[in-house]
């Protein structure tokens, strides 16, 4: 199986600065072609699980971040009565980058919001890529990829200092564009072909107001270490938050060894492994009468517990199949977790020289479906500016030249006219 990280240094020494010039130059818009990649799992290969190593600065920024997650969906989830679904890795390795191009307060805000502390650029990129090594090694049947891309306007000057660092920790692909129908089309394309077309139109239009996206999108699909039988799936009912009770199918397996279930005060929690155990998926089940919003606390001091069951415990585990898809922007949950300056302080964004601008908001788009199979999720997360008009379309100008009319050449750094005319009639 190909190492999924490869496209780090072969997007750094093919991508990274195909768009960027310098001041005195006009950028053109680039024509890039995105194709989807035929749908190939990897070939059974079994191998123990091999457990991600982290330094003790890493363990740190990981404990950080994994608050930060539970934080970013308690934020989110309000009563209780919405589906919700999110990235957090997809949120933060975005972020990480983002880290990239601030300086000052609006740095320190979004490095403490995430748990980070006071760390370099370097250390949050060794975290990055010492977990995204271990992902790749850590289940050779599990197909896991992330990527990032910077769209800009081509009327802005991307700052060299934040372009090489970008590229060298994290291979962000720049590419200038002139916002609008085109722009719009390649986006949809890069995301689409980085989720294997599980997110196909994550934006519906871009325009002159536009001035950046910073996108990345990551892509997730693994087997159950134990398939469910397809023979066990029958339709059983299933009550929704609103009290409604529906039909829905319902797979069904005894689990034992590999799993791990557990018991507390207001909830139960379940761990199923996929393919070698490297990784899991887990569900919360809050007890009766009890919302989700309630056991938030305990879910964000003590996450998840990971390890197998010290005892040998048998679980008959019925779960429906289901697909979840979720767009949000999550400007209002990371303003209640602290977030200001991102938004308004213009002064620490350093990713262009001749514009700097607070973010106007961070959208994202999950999907995740399960079956008898296995799991397969996908996720793009966009930080995104407008131009100084607050988002708004500026004024429409109608310019017709149906009456004579001066015309000319003109060199742009000294103002000199190379030609000079006068149409009279045509």
């Amino acid at each position: 199986m190909k190492n999924i990280y490869t496209y780090v240094t072969a997007y750094m020494a093919a991508c990274l600065f195909m768009c960027t010039c310098s001041d005195n130059q006009e950028t053109e818009e680039p024509k890039p072609t995105f194709h989807v990649e035929e749908e190939e799992m990897p070939e059974y290969e079994r191998i123990p699980a091999k457990a991600i190593e982290l330094g003790e600065s890493e363990k740190t920024m990981n404990e950080g971040m994994k608050t930060f997650a539970w934080k970013l969906f308690g934020a989110e989830l309000n009563d209780g009565m919405k589906d919700v679904l999110v990235s957090p890795f997809s949120t933060e390795a975005d972020f990480a980058v983002l880290l990239c191009g601030l300086k000052d307060k609006s740095r320190q805000e979004l490095a403490d919001i995430m748990g980070l502390g006071n760390v370099s650029d370097e250390e949050i990129g060794n975290y990055f890529a010492t977990m995204q090594n271990g992902v790749a090694e850590a289940d050779k049947m599990t197909r896991f990829a992330s990527a990032h891309s910077l769209w800009y306007s081509s009327d802005l000057q991307l700052n060299q200092t934040f372009a090489e660092k970008a590229g060298s920790i994290y291979g962000v692909e720049t590419y200038p564009v002139r916002f609008g129908t085109e722009a719009t089309r390649l986006i949809n394309e890069w995301c689409a072909m980085k989720t294997y077309n599980r997110i196909t139109e994550f934006l519906k239009e871009t325009d002159a107001t536009d001035m950046a996206h910073l996108i990345n999108a990551i892509y997730f699909r693994a087997s159950w270490a134990q398939r469910f039988d397809k023979a066990a799936t029958k339709t059983r009912p299933f009550t929704d938050a609103s009290g409604e009770t529906q039909q829905v199918e319902m797979m069904n397996r005894m689990f034992s060894v590999g799993t791990r279930y557990d018991r507390f005060e207001r909830f139960e929690t379940f761990l199923l492994p996929f393919n070698n155990g490297a990784f899991a998926m887990f569900f919360v089940l809050p007890e009766e009468g009890t919302k989700p919003s309630d056991i938030m606390p305990d879910l964000i001091k003590t996450g998840i517990s990971t390890g197998t069951s010290e005892q040998m415990t048998y679980v008959d585990f019925f779960v429906p199949k289901f697909e979840g898809r979720y767009r949000f922007s999550m400007k209002s949950s990371l303003r209640a977790l602290g977030a200001e300056e991102i938004f308004t302080n213009g002064d620490d964004y350093q990713l262009f020289t001749n514009w700097h601008q607070p973010l106007d908001d961070v959208m994202q788009e999950c999907t995740l479906a399960i079956d008898e199979t296995g799991a397969e999720a996908a996720a793009v997360t966009d930080i995104r500016w407008k131009s100084d008009s607050g988002g708004q379309a500026p004024p429409v100008i109608t310019l017709e030249m149906n009456r004579p009319f001066i015309y000319g050449i003109v060199e742009k750094s000294t103002g000199l006219p190379l030609f000079i005319g006068y149409k009279s009639k045509i």
